[in-house]
């Protein structure tokens, strides 16, 4: 049983790598997340195109944008500008992440996501029933979110989430 936590625990730490893993191809508007619940553990991870955060794609140019870029690593940092776990669960956060991922499509055009990892630790995992996204209410460019969920308890599935349906059920799926 050591070895399965151990394994379970190595796979909920590589969630960020696999988030980053194939987000060359994303789509202005829709960004991706993964909430993964391990034992007492709450791993969430996102991928969302800076156009959808910020407007813009490119490096800053002016006072102006990195001041919004600014702001915005700030706002994305506060896991409760983000998600909502249910108070239930009793969850605590143990651990955030913020990245920013440039790269260039093939015609030439730079692109660039935020890569956001947040780690939780529940004292009621069990009674953890769902996750709403806030987001939505401070980035109205961002219209979808594809969520894969999965659990000890249950296999991987997905659902796409938007600002007028932005909470993920946990229970009853």
């Amino acid at each position: 049983m050591k070895n399965y936590n151990r394994l379970a625990l190595a796979l909920l730490l590589a969630i960020p790598t696999i988030i980053m893993a194939g987000s060359d191809d994303h789509i202005h508007g829709r960004g991706q997340a993964k909430v993964k619940i391990i034992d007492d553990k709450v791993v969430i991870g996102l991928v969302l195109p800076t156009q959808n955060i910020l407007g813009f794609e490119r490096e800053p140019k002016s006072e102006t944008q990195q001041q919004a870029l600014l702001k915005a690593e700030t706002m994305l940092l506060r896991a409760d500008n983000v998600i909502k776990l249910a108070s239930a669960g009793e969850c605590k956060l143990t651990s955030k992440s913020l990245k920013v991922k440039r790269f260039k499509n093939n015609r030439h055009h730079q692109h660039a996501e935020f890569v956001l990892t947040f780690q939780f630790r529940c004292v009621q995992p069990t009674a953890l029933d769902k996750v709403e996204f806030v987001l939505f209410d401070s980035f109205p460019q961002l219209k979808n979110l594809d969520v894969v969920f999965s659990s000890n308890a249950k296999s991987a599935h997905t659902k796409e989430l938007a600002r007028k349906q932005n909470t993920l059920s946990i229970t009853g799926e």
